[in-house]
Formats: C-alpha cells, structure tokens, sequence
C-alpha cells in the first residue's frame, strides 16, 4: 500500500468508505497545504511535486492482512491525524506490537476539536470506546495496553489512564503534559493528579525553544510514584516528534537551515527508545529496560528517577 492509502480514509468522517474522486481532489489540496505549514518555510520549492511523492511511498504496511495468531500488546497510539505517526506504528507493530489510533475531531462533522475540559472528557471517552472495541480482537493480550500520545492528546490520555487500570504506561512525545495549558486542564479535572499517577511514563521533548505554547515540565518532575524518563533532543521542534515531518524531511532537507536537519536521526533514536520503553514496562524485558539507562547519541539528552 501507499502512504496515500493512509491519509484519504480520514478526509469522510461520517463513512470513510465513501471516498468520492472530489473527496481525493479536496483532500489532496488540504494536504499540500498541510505540508507547507509543517515544512516551516515562507515557500517550499516544488510543493506540489514533493506532495505526490510523499503520497505515492510506499508504506511498510499491507492492507488487509490477517490477523496474526497469538496474543499481543495493544498501543493506542494518538496525535493529531493518523497518517501523522506511520513511521512510529509501523515499526511499533512490526515488534510485536497492535498499534490503534483514532483523528483527532470536534463532536460534530466540520467542528474543530476543543483543547478545554470538554475536550478531555471527550477524549477520555474516546479511548475508552476504542479499548471496548479492541478487546473484541482474540489475539490482543488486555492485560499489555499502553498510550503514546502527541501534543493535545497526551492530557487527556493521562485522564484516561486514571479510570482504565488495564493501561500500564504512558509515552509523552512532546505532547501536552510538557506544556503550561496541558499541566493545568490536568490539574483542572483533578488537582492530585500528580499524586494518584503511578504508571510507567516517558516524556520526550525538544530543546528548540521557538514555540508558540510554553514548555512546562513541572508535572512529570512531581511524579514520584512510578518510574519516569525525560528525554530532550537536540534542535527538535513540536512537529518533528512526528512521523509525518520525518517522512517529508527529506524531501525537503535542502531547503531547510542547517540545525533543522538532525531531527530524522533523533526521531529514529525516539522511535527505537520508545520501544525498548514498552517492551521493559509492558513486557518486562531486561536487556530493553538497561538499555532505559544508557543514551546511543550525543543528541538524546536523558534523565530518569
């Protein structure tokens, strides 16, 4: 399948089957548009080129395929769109692991999400029917589930954690438990979150500080309960902690300035430290949970207590 295959099934939120050729015209145009605001660049050179490229890649994925016999961990796997975390899911899935995830929407067609209570609650609930759904699976092991969550979704992922003792842990990448507005919807629906929060939980953040949120780490700092990792990379913004950046990177690697072009090696390096994360605190595996301790690259900066 291609990376295509991906990205249109989101644009119909009432039947995503129902995917009209205007459908693919209109979800083209939002997508280009989508890679130059992710691009950060005033003009990207050859836009409409590198659009269908990055279309037309081939993913390491099938549709369709069987499912295999046995039972697995199930990670749900949130941020943004879908087609966002590809890179992460795929080789997430092709470790053993059921990687789900959901769009991020508003409660109606059209409606935009909204970063406030209501939208925690709603997120909340969301994963819940999600976990529901995914328990009807006979090869997904109930008792291995684990978050990984971008920007907005991680606030709400860690409300969800409060009301599911099935999930065991918790992957911050750069997402909103880092930030100011996220450490305070947290604290709104529960002022001893902090308190009550015992699983396994890893933050990843970047050191660039051109941000329009600002970064807040007091959360994860005041988390004494539970194994915690904080992990900063090197000259990596809110966007690169995603798939979909990575994946266009380099693509368009020569326009950038030159600091910005380190993040597809540290994003790999967060992909494979996200593993060794689950695998240690899912499954319990001790060469993954030594390898916690150590960092491969002068770029990932991390502490743990």
């Amino acid at each position: 399948m291609q990376f295509s295959e991906y990205v249109y099934p989101i644009v119909k939120e009432d039947n995503p089957s129902a995917i009209s050729k205007q459908d693919s015209t209109n979800a083209l145009r939002e997508f280009e548009a989508l890679v130059k605001s992710y691009a950060g660049l005033d003009s990207v050179s050859n836009l409409s080129a590198i659009t269908r490229q990055l279309l037309e890649e081939k993913a390491n994925a099938r549709k369709n395929a069987p499912e295999k016999k046995g039972k697995f961990p199930l990670l749900i796997l949130l941020g943004g769109k879908p087609f966002f975390h590809t890179m992460l899911a795929e080789q997430l899935a092709a470790k053993g692991f059921v990687v789900a995830s959901f769009p991020r929407l508003g409660s109606k067609a059209g409606e935009r999400f909204p970063f406030s209570q209501v939208g925690m609650e709603n997120g909340r609930r969301d994963i819940a029917f999600l976990i529901t759904s995914m328990k009807n699976h006979t090869n997904i092991n109930t008792s291995q589930m684990a978050l990984v969550n971008w920007s907005f979704e991680g606030a709400y992922s860690i409300l969800a954690s409060m009301h599911d003792s099935s999930i065991k842990a918790i992957v911050s990448l750069d997402a909103a438990s880092g930030y100011g507005y996220g450490k305070d919807l947290l604290l709104q629906s529960n002022s001893d979150i902090a308190n009550k929060f015992k699983l396994p939980f890893i933050h990843f953040t970047g050191d660039f500080q051109a941000e329009a949120a600002l970064k807040d780490f007091s959360f994860s700092q005041s988390l004494s309960h539970t194994p915690v990792y904080f992990v900063t990379a090197q000259n990596m913004q809110h966007r690169a902690f995603t798939s979909f950046y990575n994946k266009m990177l380099p693509l368009i690697v020569e326009q950038l300035p030159p600091d910005n072009r380190i993040a597809l090696d540290a994003y790999q390096h967060i992909c494979d430290y996200t593993l060794h994360f689950l695998k240690a605190h899912l499954q319990g595996h001790s060469k993954s949970l030594k390898k916690l301790k150590k960092s491969s690259k002068d770029f990932l900066k991390i502490e743990h207590h």
